[in-house]
């Protein structure tokens, strides 16, 4: 699949669009690139937001004879039911490609002919690089508290790097997700605690980036990226990566000890 992304005018790039991790793929031949999921029969993973649906299916035909293109989609089991009291489907698919890098996009809308389901092409899709920073998981008691509409949620901190950060919600938390992929976050905080001392970071703002639930606990988990660092929260962090390590090699020592 990658070739097809890489012809000369198959996809602009802007270099404002490249984040940490992502790159924004559109342009007029998104046709190009579902009709080579089809030939390849890739298996996606598609998720209906806002409901407990997911499941895989392919892309199985394309309509290109006039826009708006359509995709057609082999019919995953329970579709019709998961939508039936949904006025505007809105839906998440990712995949893998054959470059071993993750595919993935929304699409809004679509319509059901049959057992036929038929999808409008999304306005864009995004290619996951291999991340740059390093990721390290974090102590027990890592904590990261984030307000929403005049609410102030603190969550499990799993683990952080310069980029981002993953979290997951504990007990008291519904089980509907409290953030949905591309919300923007503001005025966050890490707490952690280390011999007695407390530290506190500041993080101003972020993204969601993905949402997924725990297989173990059924709670949300949500992956996030930090956004426009300045160069204190970059040392801040920094130093918060190097606690944890500390953190870890301590408790490493005393276990061989």
């Amino acid at each position: 699949m990658l070739h097809v992304l890489r012809e000369k005018n198959s996809v602009s790039m802007a270099p404002d669009e490249r984040m940490n991790d992502t790159e924004i793929l559109y342009g007029r031949n998104l046709l190009r690139f579902f009709q080579e999921l089809e030939k390849n029969k890739t298996v996606i993973k598609i998720n209906l937001l806002g409901h407990d649906y997911e499941r895989l299916t392919m892309v199985i035909g394309v309509l290109n004879k006039e826009s708006p293109y359509y995709f057609h989609i082999d019919y995953p089991k329970g579709f019709k039911r998961a939508v039936r009291n949904t006025s505007s489907w809105k839906i998440r698919f990712e995949f893998k490609g054959k470059d071993k890098l993750v595919y993935r996009f929304r699409t809004y809308g679509g319509y059901i002919s049959g057992k036929d389901i038929f999808i409008p092409f999304p306005h864009h899709i995004e290619r996951v690089q291999r991340r740059r920073f390093f990721r390290l998981e974090t102590p027990l008691g890592a904590r990261m508290v984030i307000p929403r509409y005049a609410h102030k949620y603190e969550f499990t901190l799993l683990n952080v790097s310069e980029g981002g950060a993953l979290i997951g919600s504990g007990k008291g938390f519904s089980r509907r997700p409290v953030f949905q992929e591309g919300d923007f976050l503001r005025h966050m905080i890490v707490l952690f605690q280390s011999e007695g001392q407390q530290f506190r970071i500041a993080i101003e703002k972020g993204m969601v980036r993905r949402l997924e639930k725990d297989p173990l606990t059924y709670r949300y988990q949500y992956a996030l990226q930090f956004m426009d660092l300045g160069q204190d929260e970059r040392n801040d962090l920094k130093e918060l990566i190097y606690l944890f390590q500390r953190d870890f090699l301590k408790k490493r020592q005393k276990v061989g000890g």
